[in-house]
Formats: C-alpha cells, structure tokens, sequence
C-alpha cells in the first residue's frame, strides 16, 4: 500500500484525510465470482438482474469478476484522481458510506480492500477491462 502526506500534521481528524492519498490492490478468486463495495457494516445488496456486471443501490454495489475457476482477478482500490485509467468508467455514481469506511468484500462477507473516507456520501468509479468477464477491477473514490 502506498500512502503519501502531502501537509504535516496528524491525520486524526476526516478533514486532513483529503490531504491522504491511497492506493491498494489484491489478486482474488471470489466466490460467486461477485464482489461488493460498501460500507463496513454492509448496505442493502442489489437485487439480481440478468446480464448485468455491474448493480448498485445507494449503499452498494456489486460488481461481476472473472469466473473464480478460470482465473485471479485484480481488485484495485484507490482515490479516483490517483488511480482514473483515462477512459470512461463502467459506472460512476454516489454511495452512502455512514461509517466512513468504503469495503471490497465478498459473498461471505469477508473484506478484501478497505479504506477512510472522508465523507459519508461518496463518488465511486469502476472501470473494468472486459464488458462482462473483468479479471481487473479498477475503483476510484471521491
């Protein structure tokens, strides 16, 4: 993980966490093949649609990988203006993070990337490599 502080002083307060810039990836094989973003505690999950890769509610989203058998998929999670690729992204919305905590998890609710934030309404940007089957994942925050 790369952390960078660019004012000195403590990062105590959510104010100065703009201030930090954050950037952390992980291989993963998910079960399911499906991921979700959002708070620590949870959100109310998207209800199943068909050909779709990409659900959100206010409070999560959920994201289709590369089929776990075939393969890892590279999750990357990061501030959108560290991290934009240069193309559009697959989506780009706001989610409803209360505890302030944006998480990458899991079906069996593990958490596999995390980080602070300093609001809790959020912008969130995916962009992905393959329109159905992504095994690299790219999400911006704010």
């Amino acid at each position: 993980m790369l952390v960078l502080q660019f004012k000195a002083g403590k990062l105590d307060k959510p104010e100065r966490w703009k201030a930090l810039i954050m950037y952390t990836s992980k291989l993963i094989k998910p079960v399911n093949s499906l991921i979700f973003i959002s708070d620590r505690a949870g959100g109310e999950i998207p209800a199943w649609q068909k050909d779709k890769q990409i659900l959100w509610t206010n409070s999560c989203i959920s994201v289709l990988c590369y089929p776990e058998q075939d393969g890892p998929t590279e999750v990357i999670l990061g501030t959108g203006r560290e991290i934009d690729p240069g193309f559009r992204a697959r989506f780009d919305g706001m989610l409803e993070i209360p505890n302030c905590t944006v998480t990458v998890q899991n079906v069996t609710h593990e958490s596999l990337l995390s980080m602070e934030v300093a609001e809790q309404i959020v912008r969130v940007r995916i962009w992905v490599n393959h329109p159905r089957w992504a095994n690299k994942i790219v999400i911006g925050v704010g």
